[in-house]
């Protein structure tokens, strides 16, 4: 079962949605696949990657999500 079915299934049954927010630690290989479709669904808040190269993938992955070099 996907997020957006389980969202969707509790906006069927009148429940109050949950408030998910979602960072992801490095993209790169696969990194920028979790950066991408938590993007499109609207729950990603961070994106960390100590590379110039990871941090303009995601960037251009997630233009809207703050995009840092450390978690902390």
């Amino acid at each position: 079962m996907s997020l957006n079915q389980v969202l969707e299934g509790q906006r069927e049954m009148n429940q109050p949605e949950m408030d998910i927010r979602i960072a992801v630690i490095g993209c790169g290989y696969w990194g920028k696949n979790l950066v991408r479709n938590f993007s499109e669904i609207g729950v990603l808040k961070l994106v960390c990657d100590e590379t110039p190269e990871g941090r303009a993938t995601a960037v251009e992955l997630a233009p809207n999500t703050v995009i840092a070099t450390h978690a902390s």
